[in-house]
């Protein structure tokens, strides 16, 4: 337990300056905290992207993807997705960088994406062969916002 506890202190030393005071609202669970990564960039970011960042390793300069991602721009593979609405809603950051859903066998299937705030997991499915998606949400434009560029 105190291994795991002095992991997570690391990774969040590694990526920010201000790391006592992000764990700190972190662990509050304040919507929306201020970071200062160890480059020096700022800024003030959801409680989920504080989370994803502490567990980043990839490729791409942090800094670059929070910028791309705030724009509603979301990396993937070798090309850019444009989805409306985020990152206020949904969870590119998850759903794209981290491929938390890879784990399903989704060609040639139809799903029924209960929840689907701004779509980005049906996007996520259809460039990975999906058949068909359903789409639901209990906000009913939300659903129709998302779109590929």
């Amino acid at each position: 337990m105190i291994q795991d506890a002095i992991k997570v202190i690391g990774k969040y030393r590694s990526h920010f300056s201000n790391w006592i005071s992000v764990m700190y609202h972190t662990y509050r669970g304040d919507n929306m905290i201020d970071i200062v990564l160890r480059s020096g960039y700022r800024d003030r970011v959801s409680f989920d992207y504080v989370v994803n960042i502490a567990r980043y390793n990839g490729g791409m300069k942090i800094e670059t993807l929070l910028d791309k991602l705030k724009n509603g721009k979301v990396p993937y593979r070798k090309g850019i997705i444009t989805l409306k609405g985020a990152p206020q809603n949904g969870d590119p950051f998850s759903v794209f960088v981290y491929e938390e859903y890879k784990f399903l066998e989704v060609a040639g299937k139809t799903v029924i994406d209960v929840g689907a705030n701004i779509g980005d997991t049906a996007i996520y499915f259809g460039i990975n062969g999906l058949k068909g998606s359903s789409p639901w949400n209990r906000f009913h434009t939300s659903t129709k916002m998302p779109f590929l560029t």
